[in-house]
């Protein structure tokens, strides 16, 4: 386990605290119950170019273990899940600039919180300010592990007669009756069945069979003249009227738009990441899968009288378009931050909207025999990583209703 080199004794609990239950009796507690993580929590004000440190804390102030906190959960028989989440709570060390919450730091609005040397102060929060969490484990002579930041800004409160998209649980019904026109071995059609699986949303799955030309059908060129899959269709519950939607990135972008509040997301928060992932994804999407695609490729054997093979030219456009992407992988993630990089293909630590195109045009190439095996390391981990990750599992193209 990663943090296995930082567990420590626990600072949070003093010798005459009470006893806790028997329950809770952990007895690798003093000397292995905490984990040394470096805590930082910055104010950044509107219009400041950059964040302040108001807080310097630590994991190993805690004054419950882990393992005492998920004991208290479950007692009462509310069972836990994987990937479910339990808040730590304010974490506050003894000196004052350690305490883990601004009512603690300011005493109850007795004190002014000093926001470096801007002249600023806070009580409390203001509208503008942008909170960002920090966290981290660094030890000599053993690897640093990251956890990232978390980053929020204070808004100002709404107008409710104003809004624009109603309240969160009115977004999450909005869009109802969800179809996913599509074929499984689509490499567009897997980018949005992706999508939906990181929204945990449910849908009516409409197979399309690109061989027997079901796509150049009336009933399919009504939802789009192109002929062409995916193609999203559902129901605005405000309004009654039928959305229909096409193109891979255009439904991912609706998806991520109007299911904002449910399940993850496939658009990174940071800005310059969020940009690296839909410049890899637009690699992938225009200049790769539309030139192997299997019409484009017939049409030129067509054209050519046979002296071009459709297959040794998809080989060679994925072939040139992957080493290409590699490059620009390693040009843009470089490896020799590796300790603070997580195992996707942006160097992020969950799936973005660059894996999700990445990992059907990989399946692409496995199918045309374009060796990758030392020439793409980087892409091939993030297939590794992705190929785990359940949003990649159940949309995988042979686990579909209509796989031949």
């Amino acid at each position: 386990m990663a943090l296995e080199p930082f567990q420590c004794t626990p600072l949070g609990r003093q010798h005459n605290d009470p006893v806790p239950l028997e329950y809770l009796h952990d007895p690798e507690y003093e000397k292995s119950g905490a984990y040394d993580i470096e805590l930082f929590v910055r104010i950044q004000p509107e219009g400041s170019a950059s964040p302040e440190e108001v807080c310097h804390s630590n994991y190993k102030h805690m004054y419950w273990t882990p393992r005492q906190q998920l004991v208290h959960h479950a007692i009462t028989g509310c069972n836990m899940n994987p990937g479910d989440l339990l808040g730590s709570g304010t974490i506050s060390g003894t000196e004052e600039s350690s305490f883990g919450s601004m009512l603690e730091l300011c005493w109850k609005g007795t004190k002014d919180v000093k926001l470096g040397d801007t002249g600023e102060v806070r009580k409390f929060l203001k509208d503008g300010d942008t909170i960002s969490i920090v966290g981290f484990c660094e030890k000599e002579g053993v690897r640093r592990v990251g956890f990232g930041q978390c980053v929020g800004k204070i808004l100002p409160a709404q107008n409710n007669t104003a809004r624009n998209y109603g309240t969160a649980s009115d977004k999450l019904i909005r869009f109802i009756n969800i179809k996913l026109h599509n074929y499984w071995r689509s490499s567009s059609s897997w980018r949005v069945r992706i999508a939906l699986a990181a929204k945990n949303l449910q849908y009516e799955y409409c197979a399309v069979n690109l061989l027997k030309e079901d796509n150049k059908g009336a009933k399919h060129t009504k939802l789009n003249p192109r002929g062409q899959v995916p193609v999203l269709e559902c129901t605005d519950s405000h309004t009654g009227k039928q959305i229909i939607v096409t193109q891979s990135l255009a439904i991912i972008e609706f998806l991520e738009m109007a299911y904002a509040d449910q399940g993850g997301t496939l658009y990174p928060t940071d800005i310059a990441t969020r940009a690296m992932a839909f410049e890899i994804a637009e690699v992938i999407n225009s200049g790769i899968q539309p030139l192997q695609n299997m019409a484009h490729v017939a049409q030129m054997e067509q054209l050519s009288k046979g002296t071009i093979k459709s297959s040794d030219l998809s080989k060679e456009v994925v072939s040139k378009g992957l080493h290409a992407l590699e490059k620009l992988v390693c040009d843009r993630v470089p490896r020799q931050n590796e300790n603070t990089l997580g195992p996707f293909v942006c160097g992020t630590f969950a799936p973005t909207v660059a894996d999700a195109c990445l990992i059907p045009q990989l399946y692409n190439a496995q199918r045309f025999g374009v060796d990758l095996a030392t020439t793409c390391p980087n892409l091939l981990e993030a297939k590794q990583a992705c190929l785990k990750h359940p949003w990649f599992v159940v949309s995988l193209p042979e686990a579909q209703i209509d796989a031949l």
